[in-house]
């Protein structure tokens, strides 16, 4: 299982601004990178992630996929941050400046 994105499926990006994929030392979750849909087991539960190829940052070449590994890659540092804290997640279905609705 390769982290690379296939040839076919490559995007331009500016260098330096897009989130890397799992390196040694990063999280022990590794979202495949080329995959729509996967389910992943995190902590006993499983859940699934879908849309993984929908743009987020279109202009960077950052996806939903992307996004989710950066959040797993960083959860070890920042999590301990965020207990007993309250959340708010929105939802962009059409990605970060596609609206609300």
């Amino acid at each position: 299982m390769g982290l690379e994105t296939p040839p076919e499926k490559s995007r331009k990006v500016t260098p330096g601004l897009k989130p890397k994929r799992r390196s040694k030392g990063s999280s022990k979750l590794s979202i495949p990178s080329g995959e729509i849909d996967v389910e992943v087991s995190v902590g006993g539960r499983t859940v699934k992630l879908t849309n993984l190829q929908k743009p987020f940052w279109p202009e960077l070449g950052i996806t939903k996929g992307d996004l989710l590994q950066y959040y797993a890659d960083v959860s070890p540092v920042l999590l301990p941050h965020l207990e007993d804290r309250a959340m708010v997640m929105k939802r962009y279905p059409h990605g970060a400046h596609g609206g609300l609705d």
